[in-house]
């Protein structure tokens, strides 16, 4: 993981919005998935890169090339914080979220490879979905170990994910990062939504 950075844009090329934009994505899709970007990038273990403004879905105007470009591209428009509001919340909670957990911050691959199960149940990995559980990830305060479900959506219709029977507890959930207790009783899956990623834990 020290060897890993995790990111989605950077100051070279296009910024994830721009690229979004040119890929002819309309803004209620480009919101949810720079949201998802964000989300699998927060979640991931490694060093979490983030490019200046990206926490409110900075643009360069289109500009893939900007080192020599004037202020007017290369400034940083603020006033997209409100454009983007609950984009930037979630990146605020986001980063709350991943000095708590640290099982997004293992330190070598062999706990990351004893912990990770990619195989929990069928049907969790598909051409747009992914499935997998993170083993003991969390000590609670009475010394009792939980597990971690994560779940990927990135197609464009809901996602109806295998989860074992029981109670969880709902951690992330598409655009929000919940810091008081969320319960959720699975009957054996949960319906995902489109472009979002839903974290739970046993």
């Amino acid at each position: 993981p020290f060897q890993s950075v995790v990111y989605n844009e950077a100051h070279d090329n296009f910024t994830l919005y721009d690229q979004l934009v040119g890929n002819g994505y309309f803004e209620e899709e480009i919101v949810r998935m720079h949201a998802l970007a964000l989300c699998t990038q927060y979640i991931a273990n490694g060093i979490v890169f983030i490019h200046g403004g990206q926490e409110f879905l900075r643009s360069k105007k289109g500009d893939q090339n900007s080192y020599a470009s004037p202020d007017s591209i290369n400034e940083f428009d603020y006033d997209r914080v409100e454009d983007y509001l609950e984009n930037y919340k979630l990146f605020k909670s986001l980063n709350e979220f991943r000095k708590k957990y640290d099982f997004a911050r293992l330190k070598n691959y062999n706990d990351i490879n004893k912990s990770y199960t990619h195989d929990y149940l069928p049907g969790t990995i598909g051409i747009n979905t992914l499935g997998y559980k993170v083993n003991k990830a969390i000590i609670d305060e009475n010394k009792i170990e939980h597990d971690v479900y994560i779940l990927i959506n990135s197609g464009n219709k809901f996602w109806m994910a295998p989860l074992p029977k029981g109670d969880y507890k709902l951690i992330i959930d598409g655009m929000r990062v919940h810091d008081d207790t969320v319960m959720f009783y699975s009957e054996g899956y949960i319906e995902v939504p489109e472009m979002s990623l839903i974290l739970l834990v046993d």
